[in-house]
């Protein structure tokens, strides 16, 4: 597939030897299905290292709709139940979403409503559902956590989310302005540090022992809230002798 013209709205990738479908979809901030959609004439299961594959890019905003942060237990369908819509309603939100494959921490789109109560049995506590994030600290922390670099000849999108071990989804978030399928030699781009810019008073570093849950407690805030205040660092990094933030960095 030599010299593909990839439709607007993506960028086209050289496929290496290692790539799994799965594997890219997820390193780009896509489904399987829309690798499929987007590259009908491509059978995956015989492709080969060299060979030009379309991806689709989207960045994830809700014009329409909130951001939602998926809890543990979190399904398509139940929280198309809170909100109130269909589950087909919850697709058409989030059409880059696979349904089978909600993570913890990531974010999707939900319908613009006041999530339903749920009636509390007599005699048992009610959790009250965690208040959405402030979006406008959420981009604070992420500029606080990054820095800018330049593109250089010959480096393409893939090269760059190796090189900072950062997905499609970061970076397109800090960089909206780019045309991530045309980067050009001497482009400035951003890309997110590990340790944020934190107060020396907003800073802890993690003990060993020490779990999320444990530290949010410590700090009478929700598991959900520290990963927030730590938007470039994943779950797994939350590891003995780690810096992490405890306010959001200024």
């Amino acid at each position: 597939m030599a010299n593909t013209t990839c439709p607007a709205g993506s960028l086209r990738y050289s496929w290496r030897s290692g790539d799994t479908l799965v594997r890219i979809a997820t390193a780009f901030g896509t489904t399987v299905s829309a690798m499929r959609d987007i590259n009908p004439d491509i059978d995956f299961t015989k492709i080969t290292a060299g060979t030009d594959v379309c991806i689709p890019t989207r960045m994830l905003t809700c014009p329409d709709s909130d951001l939602y942060a998926i809890q543990k237990g979190d399904t398509l369908s139940a929280l198309a139940v809170k909100y109130g819509v269909t589950t087909a309603r919850m697709l058409e939100l989030n059409p880059y979403v696979e349904p089978t494959q909600l993570a913890i921490g990531q974010y999707i789109c939900v319908p613009k409503t006041t999530p339903s109560k749920p009636a509390c049995p007599e005699g048992e506590c009610c959790i009250e559902p965690e208040p959405a994030p402030d979006c406008n600290m959420l981009r604070r922390a992420q500029n606080a956590c990054s820095a800018t670099d330049t593109v250089q000849c010959g480096q393409t999108l893939a090269d760059i989310l190796t090189k900072y071990g950062m997905s499609f989804a970061e970076f397109s978030y800090l960089n909206p302005t780019l045309v991530y399928s045309a980067l050009l030699p001497g482009q400035k781009y951003q890309y997110p540090l590990k340790a944020c810019n934190c107060s020396a008073s907003g800073r802890y570093r993690v003990q060993s022992g020490d779990t999320i849950a444990k530290i949010a407690a410590g700090l009478g805030i929700t598991a959900s809230e520290l990963l927030r205040r730590n938007p470039n660092l994943t779950p797994s990094e939350f590891v003995a002798g780690t810096q992490i933030c405890v306010t959001y960095p200024e």
